[in-house]
């Protein structure tokens, strides 16, 4: 192996150019490097972000009480006034409501289920338009079952939408729900 021979000259610029040289090959090498993590930093950071406005928005969301009647003895008429409202506007006639409470009550609950049987007859959309408005209405109701059938078994049915004499017979379920004013006892 041959020897390198440097003068003292050479010898200083060698030692003064050497830590120059490493430091131009480590931003070489290392600032493409730095670049990506910045990026990654600032994503995650965005990333946080939008997990703690989700987490705010969800914790809002589910402190939103649901929509219910004030228990009390004038709720079954205020709900049959509410239903014969939706089915007027509905171009619905409502030949019948059966309102019940649930079989077996939930103890020590604030909030009780009722259910209701509702009966009204009138042409698909407007049965149709009927439920949209129910499923629309401030208060949470809840359609459990529904059957449909010719208000007039013995007449045929007009297969054309706008038929007038296509006049159907609905019977609907729903559940209901009303808030005791005051909190159970624990």
């Amino acid at each position: 192996m041959k020897q390198i021979n440097l003068n003292p000259e050479q010898q200083r610029r060698l030692v003064a150019l050497m830590p120059l040289f490493c430091v131009a090959l480590a931003l070489i090498l290392l600032y493409p490097a730095s670049r990506r993590y910045n990026k990654i930093q600032d994503k995650i950071s965005e990333q946080k972000k939008n997990l703690e406005e989700l987490k705010l928005a969800a914790a809002s969301n589910s402190a939103a009480p649901v929509p219910t009647a004030v228990s009390r003895d004038s709720e079954p008429s205020e709900f049959l006034g509410q239903i014969t409202s939706l089915a007027s506007a509905s171009n619905c006639s409502l030949t019948e409501l059966d309102s019940s409470p649930i079989d077996k009550p939930v103890e020590n609950s604030v909030v009780t289920p009722l259910s209701a049987k509702v009966e009204i007859q009138g042409r698909y959309p407007e049965i149709r338009r009927f439920l949209m408005r129910l499923s629309q209405s401030t208060r949470f109701l809840v359609v459990t079952d529904i059957s449909l059938a010719a208000a007039n078994p013995g007449v045929e049915m007009d297969p054309t939408p706008s038929a007038k004499g296509n006049v159907l017979h609905a019977i609907i379920e729903i559940q209901r729900y009303t808030a005791s004013a005051t909190a159970p006892a624990s």
